[in-house]
C-alpha cells in the first residue's frame, strides 16, 4: 500500500500508479506536441495512437497513420514507453529512425514521427515532453 502525497489516501494498492482517492499519478503525464499545428495531447494512461486520434491534434499528415500507429504506456519504473506496431506500411520512427526494439523508453525532447522505409522522409512529427 502507498499513501498519496496529494490527498493522503493510504489504501492505494502497491501495484497501482494512480491514487484511487484523487487520481494523482506516481509519474509525469506524457505530452505530445505536433510540430505542424502546435496542438498538444496530454496522456496519463496507456493509449493506442492511430489515425483518428492523431488527426484531432496533429493535422492532415495524420492521414498516413494506421489504426493504431503506435502505443504509449507507463512501465513499472514510471517511464513512458513507445511500443511499435509491426508490419505497418508507414512505420513509426523515433528520433528519425525506425526503432530496432518493439519497446523503448521515451525521453524529454524525443520526436515520434511517421516515416517511409524507402526514403528519409518523415511526417507528422510529435515532440515528447515529460
Amino acid at each position: 500500500m502507498w499513501k498519496c502525497p496529494d490527498c493522503s489516501f493510504d489504501q492505494n494498492a502497491a501495484e497501482t500508479m494512480e491514487c484511487v482517492g484523487c487520481g494523482h499519478l506516481l509519474f509525469q503525464p506524457l505530452k505530445l506536441v505536433s510540430e505542424d499545428t502546435g496542438k498538444e495531447l496530454i496522456l496519463k494512461l496507456k493509449l493506442d495512437c492511430g489515425c483518428g486520434l492523431l488527426q484531432s491534434f496533429a493535422g492532415d499528415n495524420a492521414r498516413y497513420a494506421a489504426e493504431p500507429q503506435f502505443r504509449v504506456c507507463p512501465n513499472s519504473e514510471k517511464e513512458w514507453i513507445l511500443e511499435k506496431i509491426p508490419n505497418l506500411i508507414n512505420p513509426t520512427f523515433h528520433n528519425g529512425a525506425e526503432p530496432a526494439d518493439d519497446q523503448l523508453a521515451l525521453k524529454d525532447g524525443d520526436v515520434i514521427s511517421i516515416g517511409s522505409r524507402s526514403s528519409d522522409k518523415q511526417i507528422m512529427k510529435l515532440k515528447v515532453h515529460l
